[in-house]
Order: C-alpha cells, then structure tokens, then sequence
C-alpha cells in the first residue's frame, strides 16, 4: 500500500498540504520510537527481560496502534486528493457546458452524461440517512475526525462493517440538481487507488 502512494507524496503539490504532512510526521515519530524499543529490549539482559515483559509488551502495543492509526490515513489521504481533482475536472467539463451554451447551440462541445442526466440515480450508491452517518461515526466524534483544505472528514464504519471516510462538504451555494450530477459522474469510478463511492446524504 505504502509503495503505491509513494509516487503520490513525491508530488509538492500534494507535500505543501498540512492535512498530508501531519500523519507522515506522526508515522515518523512512531516508526523511531518502535526502533528505540526494539534496541532497548536487545541491550537488557534476560532476566530484566522476563521481569518486565508486561510493560514491554504494552509499550509495543501502543506503538503498533498508533502505526496502524496513522497508516489508516494513507488510503484517505489519497481519496480526498482523487476526489478533490476530480471535483476540479467536474467543474471545468460544467464551465465548458455553460460557455458552448452562450455560443451557439450547434458548436456546444460534448458534455459527459453525469451533467445530462440529472435525476438519475448514481451507479451503486445508497442515499444514507443522517442518522446511519451519525451511528457509522460515533455521532461525529472529534477522535475520527481529520480537518484540512478539503474539509472535514470522518472515519467510520457502518453497520455492516464496511470502513468509510465520511466527507463534510463546506457550505457551498451549489443546487441539488449540480450536486446530483456529481454524484452522477463520480459514482462509476472504480479504480484501485480509488476508494469507491458508497453513497451520499443531503440535508436540507
């Protein structure tokens, strides 16, 4: 998973953002202070070992914890920068629409589908309730929660134990039709340093 995004994190662009920075400083910190663990239990002897094996062992625990929970962000990480492009590419495909339209109707360049069909249902997607999304993250707790450029998103999991990154759109002035066209064009995009759309929820 590492070596996959590795070529993503050597992009500056992607390196200049603090939401991209603080988990790799966090698994830095961590990964030498495994390091300094394990160097400490080879210098000591066996009986000190056997003495302290509890607390050595809770010590690793915690350490292999919080690599896990800073590895978890990776994934994220990634989405959001994808999902982030994505929306950018959106937008310019519905400013070309607009700017063809003013033209002339003969010279309009092709849109994609997503921004014709407006009403229909997004590939494979759910339409959550608020509730399901409050239940997926522990009612929004602040422990699951990563801030930044994008947003803010939430880690999750919901009911039926699917992991998820739960994305908090900022207020924006974008009408249901704009948003479910989104949707619309995202929804199909399955790749594999892409973390699939499973679904949406819209409070009005």
């Amino acid at each position: 998973m590492i070596a996959d995004l590795l070529p993503h994190l050597q992009d500056p662009e992607v390196m200049r953002r603090a939401e991209v920075r603080r988990p790799l400083v966090g698994l830095d910190k961590t990964l030498r202070e495994a390091h300094e663990l394990v160097m400490s239990c080879q210098e000591k002897s066996v009986v000190y070992q056997l003495v302290m094996a509890w607390q050595q062992a809770d010590r690793f625990r915690d350490v292999q914890s919080r690599i896990d929970s800073n590895l978890l962000l990776f994934p994220v990480i990634s989405h959001i920068d994808i999902t982030r492009r994505l929306d950018q590419i959106y937008d310019i495909l519905l400013s070309n629409e607009a700017a063809g339209a003013s033209t002339s109707a003969s010279s309009m360049s092709p849109i994609p589908v997503a921004a014709k069909i407006v009403w229909k249902e997004p590939h494979g997607v759910k339409e959550f309730t608020f509730k399901e999304l409050a239940t997926a993250t522990n009612n929004f707790s602040l422990d699951i929660k990563i801030e930044g450029s994008f947003g803010t998103v939430y880690m999750g999991r919901l009911l039926d134990g699917r992991e998820v990154a739960i994305k908090q759109s900022l207020k924006s002035h974008q009408g249901k039709e704009e948003f479910m066209a989104k949707m619309t064009f995202i929804s199909p995009i399955r790749y594999k340093h892409i973390v699939p759309l499973y679904g949406y929820c819209v409070l009005v």
